[in-house]
């Protein structure tokens, strides 16, 4: 039977809890545990890898070849990650052209990814296709979003509102995980790795399949205590999934989730706060269903519930203690008729309830709300002539607290015949409604109830070639979004806000290039550059919107000198940004941000078929910098671990 959402594949790539849960046993613990299981490891290897196929799905919520998807998608995969010592999703993103990714000073702390210049909660997460539901503050927990069980990453820079909803103006992150469907025997991993800053990550994965049932589940820990004073991180991390052929035609699952995270809150460099901190526990359950009664049929059905729980004190100016709980129940549908060879069509609708309450110590009134939201989408693919496709997207979307938005989409892909080059265009209207962050944003940062919603127009237009028969690949595209309504923070200061609060500013625009490339010499050798130019300006003020830069270029490099032997550098610069700095009167200004270069590199040795070995360095240089404003980065880190396969 066919999948809708079960793809390995590759594309052109440019670079206390709540709820009673115990931690993963100790550090020593897990470590006997790998030693005692390698008297399992002379076995042969019994599921032989794939071959990978030229497929994405995230551009049309179908699996489409990706010289024919008529957009901008670029992917990192799972092999990709482990040569770089990748583990959590942000990192992966970081190799992502067109994307910056924000950290308000070391993992774990608040991260941010803004797609060509759009806001962070302008990026809709999705894994295994499913939605995900955006945390308190708005945008997602991308620090402590792990890659344990994840096969593959997929990334659409374009505006997609018109087949995945609100929060798709920048456009969608798609996990596909790792299962155990078509496996002849168990897979087993256990990995463990220590270094700098106090560092400990241990991680356990297995998936295989009995009969028509399948399986996978992962787990992790990491514990880290970085130099700032209050700047610890732990993260605990379950990942699971199990599935049932029924028969040919059907195929039932059930994903679930948790994480749950404990950091020190450090403040600025201005301000310290030796007593903050920041938990989060979240909990995730998705049953779905796929249907394919036959070739022309694709149908897929899944309901998903999430319940986030926050707490966030802050010991500075009086303090304040703020507990937020988020729980979102989503059921979605989706029907793909693949009328002739050339012309499939896609349905889909999708209901959401979210509830979402708020209570402190600070004297505030509690909030306890409820929003729902009802969503109908339609698409037409077709392909007029056999190396040209034409998409059309449309959906409406009713809000319980917002009018109705109509968004749409158009784009067009074509290979030239001869050359092979590859280009692409498309125009769409995107929508985002205020998240409940903006609304009711914790702590001593003010919050606006009055905020409007997002609206946004734009377009892209770009090519691929492949050169010297596939072995070099070059690839630009020009963009650019209009965005009425922006929500960005105004550092103002105001009544109860001291520090300002979320406002709708008049309009922004986000425009520029991408450009990159990629070079395969002979096997062994891959080198990969890649550039983005960005202008992202507030309309009423001409301002720059901070924490955008203005340029940012990266280059990677990865050798295999022998079979066993992996090497791996990259370095990326981030020049032309402004931001926000406060000193010690309170005085908000905006400021130019400091460029900066950072480097990685990593090793990665095959011990054995069972075994493999790894260092790797991050910040290799021990640069000083920082990613926001009076928030420093971590300086020069050494890891090294070992994964056990069998």
């Amino acid at each position: 039977m066919k999948k809708l959402y079960r793809v390995s594949s590759s594309t052109f790539r440019v670079p206390g809890s709540e709820f009673g849960v115990q931690g993963l046993a100790r550090h020593g613990a897990r470590l006997a545990l790998a030693l005692a299981a390698t008297s399992a490891f002379a076995q042969e290897p019994t599921n032989p890898p794939a071959r990978l196929q030229e497929v994405v799905v995230t551009a049309t919520r179908t699996a489409e070849p990706a010289d024919r998807v008529a957009a901008s998608v670029s992917v990192v995969t799972r092999a990709e990650a482990d040569a770089r010592g990748i583990t959590t999703l942000a990192d992966a993103l970081d190799l992502i052209n067109g994307l910056a990714v924000v950290r308000t000073g070391t993992p774990g702390q608040t991260t941010t990814v803004f797609s060509r210049g759009t806001q962070g909660k302008h990026t809709l997460l999705t894994i295994d296709g499913r939605r995900q539901t955006p945390n308190i503050l708005g945008g997602y927990d991308w620090a402590s979003l792990t890659l344990d069980n994840v096969d593959r990453v997929e990334v659409m820079r374009s505006p997609v509102s018109s087949l995945y909803g609100g929060e798709a103006i920048g456009g969608v992150v798609n996990a596909l995980t790792r299962s155990g469907r078509g496996l002849r025997a168990p897979e087993h991993e256990v990995a463990f790795e220590a270094g700098s800053f106090r560092t400990f990550r241990e991680s356990l994965a297995t998936r295989g399949a009995t009969g028509p049932w399948d399986y996978a589940l992962s787990a992790s820990r990491q514990d880290s205590d970085y130099d700032r004073a209050n700047d610890r991180y732990r993260l605990t991390t379950l990942r699971g999934s199990t599935g049932w052929e029924a028969n040919d035609a059907a195929y039932l699952d059930l994903k679930g989730a948790f994480h749950q995270s404990d950091a020190g809150s450090p403040g600025s460099t201005t301000f310290p706060d030796p007593g903050a901190f920041l938990r989060r526990e979240v909990v995730n359950l998705s049953p779905g269903i796929e249907w394919n009664p036959s070739d022309s049929i694709e149908a897929r059905l899944y309901y998903g519930f999430e319940h986030q729980y926050q707490r966030s004190v802050f010991t500075l100016f009086g303090g304040s203690d703020d507990q937020q709980r988020n729980v979102s129940q989503l059921v979605e549908g989706q029907l793909n008729w693949t009328v002739t060879d050339r012309w499939k069509l896609t349905f889909g609708a999708a209901l959401q309830d979210l509830t979402f309450s708020q209570i402190n110590n600070t004297g505030e009134e509690d909030i306890h709300l409820n929003t729902t939201s009802f969503g109908l989408y339609a698409q037409s693919q077709w392909s007029p002539l056999p190396r040209v496709t034409l998409v059309n997207s449309v959906r409406h979307d009713h809000y319980s607290d917002y009018p109705g938005a109509t968004t749409w989409r158009q784009a067009m892909s074509a290979r030239v015949p001869g050359t092979e080059t590859r280009v692409f265009a498309a125009v769409a209207r995107a929508f985002s409604p205020p998240a409940q962050g903006d609304l009711f944003f914790p702590g001593v940062f003010g919050y606006n109830v009055t905020l409007q919603p997002e609206s946004s127009f734009g377009w892209e237009a770009g090519f691929e070639q492949p050169l010297a028969g596939g072995r070099l690949k070059l690839g630009a595209t020009w963009f650019r979004n209009e965005i009425d309504n922006l929500i960005s923070f105004d550092p103002t200061p105001r009544p109860g806000a001291p520090f300002g609060a979320p406002a709708n500013v008049a309009g922004a625009l986000t425009e520029g290039v991408e450009a990159g490339a990629s070079l395969k010499p002979f096997d062994g050798l891959e080198a990969r550059a890649s550039y983005t130019y960005l202008t992202a300006r507030d309309l009423a003020t001409t301002l720059r919107l901070v924490r955008r830069p203005r340029h940012t270029a990266t280059l990677d490099v990865a050798a295999r000198p022998m079979k066993t032997l992996t090497l791996s550098a990259g370095a990326q610069l981030v020049s032309g940004r402004t931001d926000f700095y406060t000193d010690p009167f309170f005085t908000t200004t905006r400021e130019h941000g400091q460029d900066y270069v950072v480097v990685r590199a990593a090793a990665r040795y095959q011990f054995t078929e069972q075994a493999q070995l790894w260092i790797r360095a991050e910040n290799l240089t021990d640069v000083k910098y920082e990613q926001a404003a009076q928030f420093p980065a971590p300086r020069l880190g050494i890891f090294g671990g070992f994964k056990l396969s069998f």
